[in-house]
């Protein structure tokens, strides 16, 4: 990309690309740099808004994370992808309020990303708000049954909910998406123990004890 610039110091897709690789690389001084020069030079150029705001909020610098993200979108409403890393932004910064509703305006437009669904259940979970958890987190696992940490996510909150034996089953499809998830496995003989299933408690605390001796709590 540099190689790109020496020739082309105004080429908008190497100096936003070359920004992001920064960031990648936790440059992020250097990212936020680019990306900026990239703006002044482009400044109706979206992905060039959203990889600064994606930049400044590693940083920490979320006001003017989400500042970035939102211009993103005034230039193109339909750039999904800055609602989402705007939803991300606010969760960081502890608005989870603001992360609930973010999320939601870009599942209007993306309304089949299991990993916004997921992601969207847990923040409404850790929200108190259980009914609308449970159907995005349930929904999330039908669009993508092979998500463990979906279904890790459902179980979980399906265990908050006392329904302990839907737990125990999504616990054991985990066992076949995740086999050498020992934490998983913990939770699964825990509440095998607690629906008075001891032998089958200790098969699955035995294999978790097999993958991670040295868990405490496992003994």
């Amino acid at each position: 990309y540099r190689l790109i610039l020496e020739s082309d110091p105004d080429h908008g897709d190497a100096l936003n690309n070359l920004g992001i690789l920064l960031r990648r690389q936790d440059r992020l001084n250097e990212s936020v740099e680019v990306l900026r020069r990239a703006i002044r030079n482009h400044p109706d150029f979206p992905s060039a808004f959203n990889s600064l705001g994606m930049s400044l909020a590693r940083a920490g610098q979320f006001d003017d994370a989400l500042t970035a993200l939102r211009q993103a979108l005034v230039i193109d409403p339909g750039f999904a992808i800055a609602r989402l890393n705007i939803a991300h932004t606010l969760e960081q910064s502890g608005d989870l309020t603001g992360a609930i509703d973010a999320l939601g305006a870009y599942l209007a437009q993306k309304p089949d990303d299991a990993d916004a669904l997921n992601r969207l259940g847990c923040y409404q979970s850790a929200a108190g708000q259980m009914t609308e958890a449970l159907r995005n987190l349930t929904r999330a696992v039908e669009l993508a049954p092979d998500s463990s940490d979906a279904s890790i996510n459902l179980a979980v909150l399906l265990e908050d909910l006392g329904q302990d034996k839907e737990a125990i089953g999504l616990r054991r499809r985990v066992v076949d998406l995740a086999p050498i998830d020992a934490e998983n496995l913990m939770n699964l003989a825990r509440l095998s123990s607690d629906a008075g299933q001891a032998e089958e408690a200790l098969d699955w605390f035995e294999r978790a004890l097999d993958l991670a001796p040295q868990m405490p709590l496992l003994h």
